[in-house]
């Protein structure tokens, strides 16, 4: 389908709703959280007793603080693609709904619970870049996620996230404090703060193990891939993807130059299927 008007892709993950208007090949992209059952209808206690068909689309705009850009008129086309299912009924009301599911996607050898957003985001690298292709989404998981130079999806691995694992040592210890993400950014890889191995205070330790535990990870699924598949792209994203990034420049520079970020990886993918 051509289609020359913007239209409105959203991607439900774990975590948040992902939206982006979409433009050609210009995204504007932003983040909202999840819609809450009892704040759309306020005396229902259980997501399943909705029925998404008596929810005014109005409302779940408003419940998701969605204030759509001048260039979104009414109708506009929302072309949804979503790892929550509780989350996607919502959506169902508004008949100009469409859903992307696996069936669209042309990956040989998918299985029936591979993520969607895994399968848009090697798809998005496939339209873009062409095939062998590694996507890896650093967002709740931490995925990797591969297909063949004959479009075959090769499989992946899934692990628990950067955040996910700072807030499993915080939520199921005793004493151990939370230490937030915003804390380890920076602007690039030349500008972060030293990360040392052997730390000497236990924010710095809960740092240490994790950072350079992801990053040896990392290392090890990239390196693996490119002497499989040479000459292939990879290209991280996700909301963790560009400080995860920065941290593989600070520890194996040669290895993150053949690596590429891109935020709108899932929308590109996307994109591939609504406008192929």
């Amino acid at each position: 389908m051509q289609n020359q008007e913007p239209w409105l892709a959203l991607m439900i993950g774990n975590s948040r709703l992902h939206w982006a208007v979409v433009k050609g090949d210009t995204f504007h992209s932003w983040n909202t959280s999840h819609l809450l059952p009892d704040e759309i209808l306020p005396n229902t206690t259980s997501p399943h007793t909705i029925s998404p068909h008596t929810i005014s689309f109005d409302t779940l705009l408003r419940s998701a603080a969605l204030e759509l850009p001048d260039t979104i008129r009414s109708p506009f086309s929302l072309w949804v693609a979503s790892v929550v299912p509780s989350q996607t009924a919502f959506w169902q009301a508004y008949p100009e709904t469409r859903f992307i599911t696996l069936e669209d996607i042309p990956l040989q050898g998918m299985y029936p619970s591979l993520g969607i957003d895994r399968a848009l985001a090697v798809w998005g690298i496939a339209d873009r870049f062409g095939l062998p292709a590694l996507a890896i989404d650093a967002g709740t998981a931490l995925t990797f996620t591969g297909a063949d130079q004959a479009g075959n999806l090769m499989g992946g691995a899934i692990l628990p996230g950067l955040g996910l694992q700072i807030r499993s040592l915080t939520e199921h210890t005793a004493t151990l404090p939370n230490v937030p993400t915003q804390t380890l950014q920076a602007q690039n890889s030349q500008n972060l703060r030293p990360l040392p191995r052997w730390a000497r205070t236990t924010p710095e330790a809960i740092t240490s193990g994790i950072i350079h535990t992801l990053t040896a990870g990392l290392q090890d699924f990239i390196s693996d891939w490119l002497q499989t598949y040479p000459g292939s792209t990879v290209v991280m994203t996700g909301g963790d993807g560009l400080l995860l990034f920065q941290y593989l420049q600070q520890q194996f520079p040669n290895l993150a130059a053949q690596v590429n970020i891109d935020t709108n990886l899932v929308f590109w993918g996307m994109k591939a299927i609504v406008e192929p």
